[in-house]
């Protein structure tokens, strides 16, 4: 031990000498930058035949938190078929180990309901402050289209009836006021929805950084710009989202593995939610069958205006090509009953969902509108956007021949109850002629 410690004392002022050498030559030391606090809520509306999946998606989540930052937290709301909803929170600590807790339980109630959702905002909100918020919109989705008038019924009755229903076409006025659950808007809380104006009251000013919706059809330019004040950036599908919805577990990688710093901030963030987009196009466009299914999109909310503001440019003197435009020749990305699986929502044959790309191509502008304006602006407010060439191949689906990352829906006064509804959205308001 002496010799040891004594060999330890001669040395010990060289390597002084040297470190202090090196330092001066490599500078001062760069200073500690902490870490954004980073939480995430998953917010699960799954008391309908989703419900086994928000189990399986938590348990992803909780897989893939083990690539994550100990900065980052998760909390899943998860309301679940026959079950009271409750708040799980899944984090990492500094030594690694991954813990899932329940931290809260609520009362049975509408997970939809503009209250409810406040509530689990704010709460959030108060028990877990962050530098960082994140919001995962997870249920069944109908993008613009406005919440159906109906009644409860229990699952069997349910399938039941939709079965009665694709047997028997029923009137826009038969329909509202029949007991056949439809999804519209966001959300199947077993059969109550959200319209998307109500969401947008719902959701706090301020608070989200990002919002991930795992939902149908909500990549529609209404959505977006109805909640262009309540996120920076929105991650959704044109189209339907396969049940397994996203691969969580790449997902909480792609998305917590490299903190975010307020330097790094402006740019790694969405950096960060494109290499998520990414992920989930690459994770089916890898399947085959019907799973090789995929559209996806990130959409800069502060981008929009100067969208709206080209299209309506554009659609000021297009009023007479935007009433008689042929929609049957449009790119379309959802099903009808018409094909199997397809989705009710007015009529049996009419789609809900176009390409606004392919739109804008058909009408007549100048050059500089349709190549330079347009174009340009849709890339700042979609800076990305993938399709598989096909969504469900030989289950009543269609080939992707146009996908510029937004949806719409052209309001030509045939259909009385959506189209009176969509003139009341600030999207038909900002850009049709009036």
């Amino acid at each position: 031990m002496t010799k040891r410690f004594a060999k330890i004392v001669f040395v010990v002022p060289f390597l002084t000498a040297v470190l202090v050498s090196c330092s001066r030559e490599a500078g001062p030391p760069e200073p500690e930058v902490n870490a954004l606090k980073h939480t995430l809520l998953a917010y699960m509306v799954a008391d309908n035949n989703l419900s086994s999946f928000s189990y399986i998606n938590t348990s992803a989540i909780y897989q893939g938190m083990a690539a994550a930052d100990p900065s980052a937290t998760v909390i899943v709301y998860r309301d679940c078929y026959g079950a009271a909803p409750e708040l799980i929170e899944i984090k990492k600590d500094k030594k690694g180990k991954v813990t899932q807790t329940v931290v809260g339980t609520f009362p049975e109630s509408n997970s939809v309901s503009i209250e409810t959702m406040q509530e689990v905002f704010a709460k959030v909100k108060a028990d877990y402050p962050s530098d960082v918020y994140g919001l995962v919109l997870w249920s069944h989705g109908g993008g613009w289209l406005p919440p159906a008038k109906t009644n409860i019924l229990p699952g069997t009755a349910r399938l039941q009836k939709l079965q009665a229903l694709a047997a028997e076409p029923l009137s826009v006025e038969e329909l509202l006021s029949s007991e056949v659950p439809i999804t519209h808007g966001f959300g199947d809380d077993y059969a109550e929805t959200i319209s998307i104006p109500d969401l947008e009251t719902a959701l706090p000013d301020d608070m989200f950084d990002y919002i991930l919706f795992d939902a149908c059809y909500m990549a529609g330019v209404e959505v977006a710009y109805q909640l262009r004040n309540k996120a920076d950036y929105i991650i959704a599908s044109s189209a339907e989202i396969m049940g397994n919805g996203f691969p969580y577990a790449s997902t909480m990688k792609d998305l917590f593995s490299t903190p975010l710093t307020e330097q790094n901030r402006p740019y790694r963030l969405p950096e960060t939610l494109r290499k998520t987009c990414e992920s989930f196009f690459n994770y089916y466009n890898g399947k085959i069958g019907w799973e090789h299914s995929a559209t996806i999109s990130l959409i800069n909310t502060s981008e929009l205006e100067g969208l709206a503001d080209a299209v309506a440019q554009i659609f000021a003197h297009n009023a007479p090509a935007l009433a008689q435009m042929n929609t049957s020749a449009l790119q379309y990305f959802d099903r009808t009953p018409m094909s199997p699986g397809g989705h009710y929502f007015y009529t049996y044959s009419d789609h809900y969902f176009f390409d606004l790309g392919e739109i804008i191509g058909k009408m007549d502008a100048s050059y500089y509108e349709k190549n330079v304006l347009f174009p340009w602006q849709l890339k700042l407010a979609v800076p990305y956007a993938a399709a598989t060439d096909w969504m469900l191949l030989g289950s009543g689906g269609f080939k992707v021949n146009h996908h510029c990352g937004l949806s719409t829906y052209l309001c030509q006064g045939r259909l009385d109850v959506p189209d009176a509804y969509y003139r009341t959205l600030d999207w038909y308001q900002r850009v049709y002629p009036q």
